[in-house]
Order: structure tokens, then sequence, then C-alpha cells
């Protein structure tokens, strides 16, 4: 094998094809020719031979990259000819060398006889030869010797030549070198003179003579020299006809293939596309409009070339401006191999239009260079060729490598690239910005989010813009006309007036307002009630100073120890819930709030309250607005509670699993009123709640209505006193009297919400005087009230506690240097008014109105004990470390800032004004009219829902369910009995109806018969012997009523419909000649007809005849008849009217939960066994029994006898 051996193409870079198989002076083709020559001349050669090795002189060796494959290194010889007549050379005779320089050798004796018989004649051999490498040999007797044919050697300037033309026609010279002497004559009449040129081959003979000679006018193109059978002077010819091309022209020709791009061949012009060719030789081209990935056909040579311009505006080529590619092909040639490239609308030449891996968009080849050339091969993606390079380490100082590729001839390198310094400034920066950037952010985020604003200068009033921008300037929620005034609406003044139909205010400007107020702080100032605990408090009775324009309505709970006037005597408003008068624990004027607010008692309460406002506003229907001050927030359960439809709780009501008033009130206003009609008390409350409570998403922004100072009626003093009552405010709280002590104050409720806990928990610091006063609410109040007892003991001269809100003197705000306002939320913060008005500056939360004030104020990012402590810490070393100066500015300003409760009227009266047209004008005809009012008696259009099931009952899926409830309500003018089918109105008549509750005083003191209370209760729950029941819970028993047809057996039908039980109905129409079955359920008299119904009849029984039992004239129905065979002989009577008998039945039931469930099951599946199911009900009756009975005094004996009967199923209440 020969490592790295030089077997290129002739010549590099130029027409391969045309140069190693055309050119006639190829010392390879001549070499050949002369082979072909010898064989026509020696039989030996041309015919079969005898090859005999006459001699070996070679050795093995193995090149660099041979991979272990010796190569045979020195020299051989053999001996050559035909089979018959064998003829070798003997000693003695001269040979001749048949190729170039034709030598002659005389051959000396060997020791080898060439008849094998050690005799003469011996052969004949060289004693030494010298021989070039990679050179060989032929002899021949000198007698047998044949010259070789004359043969052109040579062309100048070369064939295939390139020349460079000017762009017209010239003369090239030209010069024909053999190797012997021609006859001038023969060839042309020119210069011939003995020439010599070596052969880079072996055994090729050289130039001996040359002809030269000028072409005149030569044009650009391919010119063909052809020369026919030239001969020497001797008449010895060529045999040959030689074919000698040359090439002139200009670049981006065929002449110069590396010239191969044309930067202004592709023009545009007339909305067509042209090319001007400039390869002159070609017969033949295409082209390719796309990359080479489509090709027009083959045509002849012209010119210039239209092409199609949709060929160029076509989706599919996503490249930039317009690219062609041409390719030629040359008869002479005999290649197609150029192609020329050209762009427009390009300025950067171009071969491919993007380079990656592949040719980005034509990946049938990928690139790579496997022979490792330094030129990029075309290779098919599924080569198994290595394809990668190996690159070392960059010099320094450098970093990297740039792989830099030339599209033109696909020629890569690398070029070294980057700065080591630089890359180690780079990597040293990278590692350090992260941890700098990081702490930076966090340092600013805590600064923004954490920081303690130091509010120096109070509420900075805001720029009036009305004057350079008129229409921003009207558009604000702020009313800015007087009371006086008629206001404009803007919509009004930019496209004129809109007419409305007059129905009350604010399109009557003569009515006066009328708003319905209900809260739980209050200030009724004509009967000098006052309930006030904090800022709803002050707001309600500000709202009945100040707005004298208004006519206010008050729904407002009493508590038991202020004393109400009369008044003007009205009918009272009748509530039920469960069936009977709510009765919930009343409130104090110091704790008017429920002491929870998610339980069944809470939930009673504001039921009541809210009946209580729903049947003042039927009362009153001219009520304007319903204006809440302060709006707080088990289906069935809690809609009984209420008093509300299933459906009303599900369109309104209900958010997700809870039963929630704040979604109600959203909803409401978002159905109804467009969402306008929700405002916060501050700026900054208002955006806070809505971000933070998921129940007022569905309105699209809060407005603000902030709060005023109530003392803010007159101008302020601009002078205020900077004299301080701290003397007096110590001497009130009886602690030590010094001048100098900081004194700091906390007044308010004491919960979670106030952060009272905080202030419970002081550091050490004995300047530090503190005062906190108010009523506990929660548990944090309570064990902040035991802390600052206990601190109260350890430090009596600096720390006073009173858990309590008496009435507080002006001097004690204007007495403390500090007021604590720690609160985790705040709506408004009038507390800080109130200090700050007076002198105590404020140190809090930065959170509703709180900010406004002068002082120093946190932000609230969690409300976690410890982050509000940290906060609540910083802000009060803060405040501590200011001067006595800087207190004295702050307090000057304090006393000046402005709430005007003129601004609060403008704006409410403004709002609401906005609330009740956007609700008019979305009801349009059904909006309220005074005339609605002049209805029939007892007629009214929401009809009160007066059943309650507690049966589970799937949700309503009728549509149009408000005019669908009203139609089929009580209150339409239709016969008894009868109600729209499949009607809300009769679903609700079917399942709503209020849950039993047996501390009623009929169930109480009911001394009846035990079967007849006992069908009383199941009546009333639901879970009875009737259909409906059967088709739940037994579903081997008939639904259908023994009456006949196919309807179900439900409450409602056997009380109201049921033909079996007309006679024992005429006790229920006594009370209720409609059947209203609220009447029946929910009233002491409807109760006692109702004991009297399954007592004359069959009704809630397994049994088919009537039974006679007769209750006597008692005005309930408690005394037993002697005729019933209910209870067995010899048993006692249970005196039901005792009491703890019904406390111990109810708390059995309510703490055993396998005899709640197995008595009273919940909606859904049966109970299991494990959960006190698969028990007959009799199980659970006596298991009942021994719990309620058998320790009694009375009834144990008999407890203890039925202990012993061994059939359970025989043990019953009676015994």
């Amino acid at each position: 094998m020969f490592f790295h051996w030089g077997s290129s193409p002739s010549r590099g870079n130029t027409n391969w094809n045309a140069l190693d198989h055309f050119n006639p002076t190829s010392d390879t083709r001549r070499l050949f020719a002369q082979d072909t020559y010898l064989l026509s001349v020696y039989d030996s050669i041309q015919d079969g031979w005898d090859l005999v090795r006459c001699g070996n002189w070679t050795y093995l060796i193995e090149h660099p990259g041979s991979n272990g494959t010796a190569t045979e290194m020195g020299i051989w010889s053999v001996s050559r000819s035909v089979l018959e007549g064998i003829s070798s050379p003997y000693t003695g005779t001269t040979v001749r060398n048949l190729f170039y320089p034709y030598e002659n050798y005389t051959l000396q004796q060997s020791r080898q006889s060439y008849y094998n018989n050690s005799k003469a004649p011996w052969f004949g051999c060289l004693s030494s030869i010298t021989m070039p490498p990679f050179g060989f040999k032929a002899f021949v007797p000198i007698n047998e010797w044949v010259a070789p044919p004359p043969a052109l050697a040579r062309f100048l300037p070369g064939h295939d030549a390139r020349i460079t033309s000017n762009g017209s026609a010239a003369s090239i010279n030209i010069s024909l070198e053999y190797s012997a002497a021609m006859n001038c004559d023969a060839l042309l009449r020119s210069t011939c003179r003995p020439q010599l040129q070596p052969s880079e081959v072996q055994g090729v003979s050289l130039s001996a003579w040359s002809w030269s000679a000028a072409l005149l006018d030569v044009p650009d193109g391919i010119p063909e020299i052809t020369i026919t059978n030239a001969a020497t002077a001797e008449g010895a010819s060529t045999n040959s006809t030689d074919r000698l091309l040359l090439q002139k022209g200009l670049p981006n020709n065929m002449v110069f293939p590396d010239e191969n791009y044309d930067s202004g061949g592709l023009q545009y012009s007339d909305s067509k596309y042209t090319y001007t060719h400039k390869a002159l030789g070609a017969d033949m081209f295409r082209y390719s409009w796309n990359f080479a990935q489509n090709w027009s056909d083959w045509t002849a040579w012209e010119d210039v070339t239209t092409i199609p311009s949709d060929l160029f505006n076509n989706s599919d080529n996503w490249w930039e401006g317009q690219h062609i590619m041409v390719q030629y092909w040359s008869y002479l040639a005999q290649t197609s191999s150029i192609v020329i490239h050209s762009d427009h609308d390009y300025s950067t030449p171009r071969r491919v239009p993007q380079f990656l891996i592949s040719v980005f968009g034509f990946n049938n080849y990928f690139y790579g260079d496997v022979d490792g050339d330094g030129v990029m091969d075309r290779l098919p993606p599924n080569t198994l060729s290595p394809n990668y390079l190996n690159m070392s380490a960059p010099p320094k100082p450098h970093l990297a490598w740039n792989l830099v590729i030339d599209d033109a001839n696909l020629t890569w390198y690398l070029e070294p690239v980057g700065e080591s310094p630089v890359g180690a400034i780079c990597f040293a920066l990278l590692l350090a910005i992260p941890f700098i950037t990081g702490a930076l952010a966090v340092a600013v985020f805590m600064w923004s989010f954490y920081r303690i604003k130091y509010n120096k200068h109070g509420v900075k009033p805001n720029k009036d813009h009305s004057n350079y921008f008129p229409i921003i300037g009207h558009l604000g929620n702020k009313s800015k006309s007087s009371l006086a005034e008629a206001h404009t609406p803007p919509t009004e003044k930019m496209f004129g007036h809109k007419h409305h139909e007059i129905i009350g205010w604010p399109e009557d400007k003569n009515k006066r307002r009328k708003v319905l107020i209900a809260t739980l702080e209050y200030e009724i100032i004509d009967w000098e009630l006052k309930v006030k605990i904090g800022g709803l408090g002050v707001m309600s009775g500000l709202m009945g100073k100040a707005m004298t324009d208004v006519d206010m309505v008050c729904v407002v709970p009493k508590v038991k120890d202020l004393e109400y006037p009369p008044g003007e005597p009205a009918e009272p408003i009748e509530v039920i819930i469960f069936g009977e008068p709510p009765v919930f624990r009343a409130q104090t004027k110091a704790d008017p709030y429920p002491t929870r607010m998610n339980n069944l008692s809470s939930a009673i309460f504001y039921s009541t309250w809210n009946q209580a406002i729903a049947a003042t506003v039927r009362r009153y229907p001219d009520i304007d607005i319903y204006h809440v001050n302060d709006y707080h927030e088990e289906m069935k359960e809690v809609c009984s509670a209420f008093n509300i439809s299933k459906e009303h709780c599900i369109k309104y009501v209900q958010f997700g699993n809870t039963f929630s008033l704040l979604h109600a009130a959203a909803s409401f206003i978002s159905v109804h009123q467009k969402g306008v009609g929700v405002a916060g008390v501050s700026d900054k409350y208002g955006k806070c709640s809505w971000a933070r409570y998921p129940a007022l998403w569905m309105l699209k922004r809060i407005d603000s209505l902030p709060n005023p100072d109530p003392t803010d009626i007159a101008a302020p003093d601009e002078n205020p006193m900077s004299v301080r009552d701290i003397k007096q405010a110590q001497e009130w709280a009886g602690i030590k009297q010094d001048p100098n002590a900081d004194l700091l104050m906390f007044v308010g409720r004491w919960s979670k919400q106030k952060g009272v806990d905080l202030i419970a928990d002081p550091r050490e610091r004995p300047s530090i005087q503190l005062i906190t006063v108010g009523p506990v609410i929660d548990l944090y109040g309570r064990f902040a009230a035991e802390k600052l007892a206990w601190l109260m003991e350890l430090h009596p001269n600096r720390v006073y506690s009173k858990p309590e809100f008496p009435e507080l003197p002006p001097y004690l705000f204007s007495g403390a240097d500090f007021a604590l306002i720690p609160s985790r939320d705040e709506p408004f913060g009038l507390v800080a008014v109130e200090f700050g008005r007076k002198g105590a500056l404020g140190v809090g939360s930065r959170l509703g109105g709180l900010v406004l004030m002068p002082g120093w104020w946190f932000p609230v990012e969690s409300t976690s004990t410890e982050h509000m402590m940290s906060q609540l810490t910083k802000s009060t070393k803060m405040a501590l470390k200011s001067t006595e100066e800087e207190r004295a500015i702050l307090r000057a300003r304090s006393a000046v800032q402005r709430f005007p409760v003129v601004e609060l009227r403008q704006r409410m009266e403004y709002f609401h004004k906005r609330s009740i047209t956007m609700s008019r004008n979305l009801a349009a005809s059904n909006a309220w009219r005074p005339s609605d009012a002049q209805l029939p008696a007892g007629h009214y259009t929401i009809a009160e829902t007066d059943d309650w099931d507690p049966e589970h009952q799937a949700d309503p899926s009728q549509l149009e369910w408000d005019g669908r409830s009203a139609d089929g309500s009580p209150g339409t003018p239709r016969s008894p009995g009868q109600w729209t089918p499949n009607s809300l109105g009769q679903w609700s008549q079917d399942t709503l109806a209020p849950a039993l509750t047996f501390q009623s005083p009929f169930h109480r003191h009911f001394i009846g018969a035990c079967d007849v209370h006992a069908r009383l209760v199941q009546t009333l729950l639901g879970h009875g012997h009737f259909g409906k029941y059967y088709q739940r819970f037994v579903p081997t028993e008939s639904p259908y009523c023994p009456c006949g047809g196919t309807t179900v057996q439900t409450r409602s039908h056997i009380l109201r419909d049921c033909p079996l039980h007309d006679d024992a109905r005429i006790h229920l129409r006594q009370v209720s000649p409609a059947l209203n079955l609220q009447t029946i359920l929910t009233t002491k008299k409807g109760l006692t007809a109702l004991s009297r119904f399954p007592a004359g009849s069959t009704a809630f029984t397994k049994s088919v005849a009537p039974i006679a039992v007769d209750l006597g004239d008692s005005p309930i129905g408690m005394s037993r008849s002697k005729k019933t065979n209910v209870v067995a002989a010899g048993t006692p009577t249970i005196r039901w009217d005792d009491d703890s008998l019904t406390w111990a039945l109810i708390s059995a039931i309510q703490d055993d939960k396998g005899i709640k469930r197995g008595l009273y099951p919940p909606p859904g599946q049966n109970a299991s066994t494990a959960l006190g199911g698969g028990k007959v009900k009799t199980e659970h009756h006596w298991a009942l029994c021994k719990i309620v009975f058998g320790e009694h005094e009375q009834y144990r004996e008999a407890i203890a006898a039925a202990e012993q009967d061994k059939q359970p199923k025989q043990r019953g209440l009676g015994k």
C-alpha cells in the first residue's frame, strides 16, 4: 500500500473530465498509447507467453497508515516469451529498452545453465542496474528492437487552459511539441526548433521538437484545435487525431468555475425577472428558483432568459429575496458541472439558503469532512462514515474556535476567537451577578413591601386636572356639585339629555330619598339610643345627623341594657324559623355582636334580622335603596333557618359548598344592578377586599366611599393647641404621672382582627406607659386580657388594662403620644382619625384609611403573629426615636387633616343614584312603581315558603323559575289544593318545610297518646308510613296511595288531597281553609289540628281502617282517651310533660350516632352495619328506652322486667 500517494486529478480546480480523458499530451495517455503499439509489434506481449522469474531482490516494509499491510520494495526481473520456439538471450547478447530512454545493455554470463545441465549455453544477466522510483524496463535483442511512433508530447498554453478575456476577440500564442522531428510543412508554416522537455511519468518519451504559431481574433468561448495524423520528415506518422481545447472568457462563466456567483445577472423590471447569460461556450442551460429543489427543462443557449414571476412569489420560498441557480452544459467540454448563482433583493452572496448541519429546509443530504481535506463532503443521511471534527485547545490567549465555511467552494477552517482574561472576568461576573441581583431583589422587595412608611403630611390633596383635561375631570366617582344644585350625569353632558320615566328619586327632584339602614351598631338621635363600639357605630350615627335630606328607616336588633321608647305602634312582624318564633341570646350595647358567626344560633339571629328587613321592605315599598354599612358573611338546614327556597339559595346564596351572605349580596347586585352598588369605606380597602374574597370576584370592580371624620363639619382649627393632657390621662388610668413618659394607647375591640394579642406582648422599655381599653370579642381578646392583667400587676405604674368599653374622656386621646393600631384587617380606621385630630400619632398597619394620617405605618404582607410582631416592633422603635419637635409638627398636621362629612354626602348621593338608575334600567318595565302598592288585600307577588321536606331532593332544573314560582305560589288566586303540575310552587309545597325542633312548648307539654305523638313527629320529619318514604327506604313496599291511581303517596297528598282522609281533614280546614301547609306545620293551632288528624284516620300508618281515638276538647289535644289500646295493660304511663325525659330523649339521639343514623338516616344510601345500619328500628327504640328510662326512679323496674324478655321484637316503648 502507498500512504498518501498523490493520485488526484492532473490539474486541480479545472474541468477534470476534459483534462483526464481528452488531453492527448497527458504522459499517462502517451504511455498507454505506446503499450498499445508494442502489443501490435511483439507477439510475446500480444499473445500467450511463458513467464519465468529470473531474479528477485525485494524486501517487505510497513508504511505509516498502512494498517499492518506490508509493502514489497526492491528489484525483480522476469523473462517472457512465446510458448513455441523458446528463445532467450544468451551471454554476450546486446539488448535494448523498449521504453524511454531506450538504452542498450550487454548481457554477462551467469551461473545458471540454459538447459539446466550445468553446461553452456548460460543465461545472460546484468551485473548492476539503476532504477528510478516506480520505474520499469523491458528489453529485447537489439536486432529485434522497433522504434516507437512519433507522438504529441506537449501543448502550450495547455490543454483546456483558462485564458482571461478583455471582453473582445484577441490573439493566442500556441506551441506544439513532439517526441520526434516533424515535417513543418505538414503542420503549417511556422517556427520549428528542437525541444527537450522532461516527463513526470517513467517510460514516456520527451519532447524533441516544437512548433509555434499565433491564433488570431479568437472569440470568447471554447475554441478547439484538431491535428490529424501528423508525420515526420521520414514519413512516420502519429496515426491519431489529436484534439486540444482552450477556454477564453470573463469571470462568472464556464471558463472559471471558481467564480460561480454573478452579482448582477438576475434583474427585475417591468414586473418580470430576467437573467443575462455570460457563460460563453455553453450549448444548453437550465435554472432553479428554489435552491435546486426544482429545475426547468434544458434549453438551447440564449443571451437573456425571462423567468416567470410566480416562481419567486411562492409561499414555499421562505428565504429573503430571490435567488436563481443556472446550470450549463457544453458539448466540447463534455460537462454540466458549471453552476452560476445570482440574487435579487439580497445583499450578501449566497449559495444555500441557510447552512446548518444540513442545508436548512433541504435535508436530503448532510455535510461533513470525512476525508479530512478541508472541504465539506455532502453525505446521505444514512451514512456510516465517521463525521466529526477533533479540535484541540486554541492557542493562548484565545478561548474557542470559530468554524468558518465558505459556501462558494465548501471549504472550512478554524478561526481562534475570544480572550481568556475577558472570559475569566465574564465567568466571575456570571457567578457573582445572580447572588448580587438576588440579594438586591430581596432588599428591594423588603424595602418596598416591608418598609415602614413614615407619613409626615397625612392626606395629599388631589390636584384638580379638570382645567387641563375636561373629560377626565368630570368622569370621576366624586360628586363635585352642591347638594342644592341639580346633578347632571356625565353621559348627559356629552351626549345630551335622555328621557327617563319618573318613578321616584332621583328622577323626581322634589321627592326625598328614603334609605333603609340595617346595622348592629347604631345611634337613633330622636330616641337617644346609642350602640357604638367602633367605626360602624360612628358612621351610623353620622348618617342620622348629617343626612338631613334623607328619610331613614332603621331595622336594628334591640339590646337588653337600653330602654326603647314605645314609638308609634304598628302591626308586629312575625318571623317563623324551624316552625316557631326564633329565640336567641340578647346582646348588650357594649357587645352587640353574636358570640360566633358560623353556628346555628348565629344563623337564626341573622335569619331573623334578614326576614325583618324583608318584611320592612314589603311594608314600605317606596324605599329607594337599602344601604348596608357593614356586610359580613348545609344546604337544607340553613335554607330552612332563613326560610328561603332551594332555588333562591342556589341562584344567589350558595358559594361552592358554603352558605355565604356576602356572596348573596354580591350576586344580587351583579345580576340586578350590573355590579354597581358595592363600595369600600376607603380607597384601598375596596381593592384589597376584591382581591381577598373570591365571593366578590363576580363584580368587575368595587367603588370607594371613604368614611369622613364625624367632627369635620365646620372649618377646622388651623392653629391647634400643642399642649398635651398626659397628666390627666395618667391620672385617669391610675398610673405614674410622668410628663416625660411615652404614653401608648390602644382603644378598640379586643380581637384577632384588631391585633390586641400583639400589644399584649410588649418589649421591655422603662419609658413606655400603656393604656388599653375595649371589649373582649374572641379568644385572642380573652388571652390578651389575661396577659395585660398580669402585666398590670407586674407594672402597676406603667400599664393599665380595662377589658370593657366605657365612655372615654377627650383628654385620653390628646394625652397619648401614640395610638397603637396593629390591625390585621381594617376597612377605614376611624380611630386613627379620632386620635390624630386630637394629638395622638398613629403607629400600626398600613391598611384601609389608616395611612392617611401622619404616623408610622407598616405593611401587612402576612397576618402571622411573628410577622406582625416584627413589624410592630420596628414601627414602635421608629416612633419612639422621633424628637419632640418632630412629634409637635406631626400633631399640628394631624389636627388639620380634612375628612369632610359634606364630601361623604355628595359621594353617597351619587353612589345611590348610580345604583338605583342601574337597577331600574335593568328591570325596565318590571321596576317597582308607586302604583304597584295598590294591591288586593292579602295578595303578594313573592311567595312565602310554606313547606320543607328534609328528604333528599334534586336541584331544580326548570327554566324561568322566578316567574313559575310566582305563578305557583300560594298568593296566586287558585282554588285550594290546585297547583301548576311540576311548577316550583308545587315543588316548594312538597319539599320545603321547616325542620322539626323538640324545644317548642307544644312538644314539651304534649300528653296525648304516644302513638299519636310518634305519628305526628314522623309527619313533621318526613320519615313515616307513606309512599314517598317507602320509595326511598323500603323499595319492597308500594309507593302509591291506596286511594287508587298512579299518584305517589306524599305528605302533601295525604294532608290535602287523598279522599280516604276527607273526614279527618275537617280538623285541618278549621285552622286553614286553603290547607296551607306552612300554617298547619309551623303554628300552634296548626299542630293542634294536625294532632287530631292522624287520631281520626289511618294516615301515616300501615292500617287501612280508621282508628277511633278521642282526644277530648283540650285546646291542644293533650288528654289521652280511655278507649285507646296503644299502651298495654299493667304498664306505667309515661308523663312526657316531664322536661327531664324530653331532654334525655333528645340528648340520647344526638349523642349516639348509631341511634341517630338508624332512626333518622341522612340523604343517600342506607348506613352500613358498622355505622348503625343493618338493624330494625325496634332495636334502636329499645336502646333509647334503656338510655332514657333505665336509671329513672319511676320506670327502672319496668325496664328491668322488659330486659328479661328473650324476644327483642316484642319489646316496645309501651314496655
